[in-house]
């Protein structure tokens, strides 16, 4: 098992997502480990064609996946991969499954809750430091890339990664959209919550129109977004 970044750590984690989740949602992280397994066959035939670092990522976090469900008081079930390439949850299961490395290893979250109690549920926890600058150029929308460039520039880095988490928890949540430049991000001033919305330009016209609140967090170099209604 590599050792996580001195920076976080599971309690941390754990604090950090209770904050930002509903009560009624289980929340399960640890860092990423070779020794966590596969589930039933078709958990077990999605692994097989991974990259080693992939598969890493994958098992750790469907590890963390099982352990939530059970936090739920649900069974461990498999936890194949769906159509769409997220995670297919059990009947009358909602959840999101995160992975990210940082200095010195990686960490994976899982958050599930009844369908219910929640019916949207997105988490994204993405190291700062690591983040591609060029992709995030292609991924912001005009409004975005204003709001970075009317900031500070010690700043830019760690509110780049809170949309960008944002982005990616809301496209866990909504499940129909695949690209983070379709959604449109507004954080608060106080970088505590966002509204995440389809681009103006993408709505009507017949298309599904959708927006909801989520809530933001950074920790550690870390930036975290979970997105629910």
């Amino acid at each position: 098992m590599e050792t996580p970044s001195p920076a976080i750590d599971s309690e941390i984690l754990r604090a950090v997502w209770r904050a930002l989740l509903p009560k009624h949602v289980a929340v399960e992280v640890e860092g990423y480990s070779t020794s966590a397994q596969p589930g039933a066959a078709l958990e077990q035939a999605a692994a097989v064609a991974m990259q080693d670092t992939r598969r890493l990522e994958f098992l750790s976090g469907r590890r963390c996946a099982r352990k939530a469900l059970v936090a739920l008081g649900r069974e461990p079930s498999d936890i194949p991969v769906a159509v769409d390439r997220g995670p297919q949850w059990p009947e009358g299961i909602v959840g999101s499954i995160t992975h990210t490395l940082g200095r010195g290893g990686g960490w994976a979250s899982a958050a599930v809750g009844l369908v219910a109690r929640v019916s949207a549920l997105g988490i994204d926890m993405e190291y700062c430091d690591a983040l591609d600058t060029r992709a995030l150029d292609v991924v912001l929308t005009r409004s975005e890339r204003s709001y970075l460039m009317n900031i500070p520039v010690a700043l830019r880095a760690r509110e780049g990664g809170l949309i960008w988490c944002a982005k990616e928890a809301a496209l866990k949540a909504v499940r129909g959209i695949s690209e983070p430049s379709e959604v449109e991000i507004v954080l608060s001033k106080s970088g505590e919550w966002f509204r995440a919305s389809k681009r103006p330009e993408l709505s009507g016209a017949g298309r599904e129109e959708w927006a909801f609140e989520g809530r933001t967090s950074y920790n550690g170099g870390y930036a975290f977004a979970a997105a629910f209604r």
